[in-house]
């Protein structure tokens, strides 16, 4: 509706992610958005930031439900989170402020 003709992504938001809406009605088919992602990797890395992200958080049901969809998706990224929760790399390094490629290498699926 904003006339954006490209969106460019890293990762696939596997919960409420919106390319797929492109197609969801004859108005927006009729935009001819041009999409282009996932860029490769990124996906796995961000996917693990979220699990550990969300790991670190209350349980609570959505927090659950999350993570079974992305399990489903990318078991191997849901591991890594799941390996950062537990040590607690992912959250020193944050803390410590890392630069960028010490983060996406503790992100390494």
């Amino acid at each position: 509706m904003t006339h954006v003709a490209r969106v460019e992504f890293a990762a696939r938001d596997l919960w409420a992610g919106s390319c797929e809406l492109l197609g969801a009605s004859r108005y927006m088919r009729s935009k001819d958005v041009k999409v282009d992602g996932p860029k490769p990797g990124l996906g796995e890395a961000m996917l693990a930031m979220n699990v550990e992200y969300w790991l670190r958080q209350p349980d609570t049901p959505p927090r659950q439900r999350l993570i079974e969809i992305w399990r489903e998706a990318l078991p191997a990224a849901v591991e890594r989170g799941q390996e950062l929760a537990e040590s607690g790399r992912l959250l020193a390094a944050a803390q410590a402020c890392v630069d960028a490629k010490t983060a996406l290498g503790l992100l390494e699926v």
